[in-house]
């Protein structure tokens, strides 16, 4: 009879069920930060655009 609880640590396995490695690789670390970047740069556009027509708004 197995355990009723699970272990501390998730796992994660393939269609064979054999456990992978959950570790990013550097290139999917290089892509999670490119990634970031661009979504930091896109938020940063907006807040800035909002900010540039709220002062017309205003002026007007």
């Amino acid at each position: 009879m197995g355990s009723a609880f699970a272990s501390a640590v998730p796992h994660v396995c393939d269609a064979t069920h054999r456990q992978i490695s959950t570790a990013m690789t550097p290139e999917q670390r290089r892509r999670s930060r490119n990634t970031g970047i661009a979504l930091a740069i896109f938020v940063i556009a907006v807040l800035v655009w909002t900010y540039v027509r709220g002062g017309a708004i205003l002026i007007n």
